[in-house]
């Protein structure tokens, strides 16, 4: 296999290397929407109202763009690739009770939890950041 082949079909008039180019740069927009869509559920209204389905898909949009920047400078890299579901799955979805004791609250954190760690050290990236 020493040959790789693609086709396009478009209205524009460029030349044909021009298209590719314009084209290429766009290859991976479908695998953001799709993730925001998963992640986010960017593709569910919640009621008749546009301004109101407005502001709740910027508001997804900007949780989406804060969940980038949080993998990309506060996680290690070995999971800064995680999808949202896996990364939530992964380390919020923990094992753990919430206990009460002299009015103080504990989170009780389950050993089965063995990313604890990492947790611990991203959640201290960000108090740096602050």
């Amino acid at each position: 296999f020493l040959w790789e082949y693609q086709a396009l079909v478009t209205n524009m008039e460029d030349a044909g290397d021009e298209i590719w180019r314009f084209y290429n740069h766009r290859a991976c927009m479908e695998n953001y929407i799709k993730e925001s869509k998963t992640g986010f559920g960017s593709n569910q209204v919640s009621g008749d109202a546009f301004y109101a389905n407005a502001a709740d898909l910027w508001l997804k949009m900007m949780a989406y763009n804060v969940y980038l920047l949080f993998t990309q400078e506060v996680c290690p890299s070995v999971y800064s690739k995680f999808t949202v579901s896996r990364f939530r799955r992964v380390f919020f979805e923990i094992p753990a009770v919430l206990t009460t004791h002299a009015r103080r609250w504990k989170l009780k954190i389950d050993n089965k939890f063995t990313r604890f760690s990492i947790w611990m050290k991203m959640l201290q990236k960000v108090h740096q950041l602050e």
